[in-house]
Formats: C-alpha cells, structure tokens, sequence
C-alpha cells in the first residue's frame, strides 16, 4: 500500500469514528456492509436507515455543457 493509500485510509477511519460518536449522541449507531462495501446507519430500533441504503449502481457525474460537473 502506498503512503498516499495509507494515508487516506487513515483519514477515512478518523472520520467514520468521528460519525460514530456523533451519531450515538442521539441513540444511533453505524455499521461497514462488506457486501455492499458502504458504512449502515442504524436506527436506536435496529433497523437500518433506509436513506443510507443504494439499490443499483451510483451514477457517474455528468457534464453540462459548459463544462462543469453536476451530479
């Protein structure tokens, strides 16, 4: 792995615990999906929030015609 890899893996791992302390403040908690390869938030119920889940492929940004990108 290289530095810059390890790096924002590093980074990345600091945010997530980060979310997962803000998000326990209101009972909630969050999971990584290995099959769907994406961090769950789960309701204090255990059910998993269902605006966190994508069903299908994300869809790649699109260029308007001036150039600049729009999602």
């Amino acid at each position: 792995m290289s530095t810059y890899s390890a790096e924002s893996q590093r980074l990345a791992h600091e945010l997530v615990a980060r979310a997962a302390e803000n998000l326990a403040r209101s009972g909630k908690s969050v999971f990584y999906d290995s099959e769907a390869s994406r961090y769950v938030v789960v309701e204090p119920g255990g059910a998993a929030d269902p605006s966190w889940i994508r069903v299908g492929p994300a869809h790649a940004p699109r260029v308007s015609r001036w150039g600049r990108r729009r999602r």
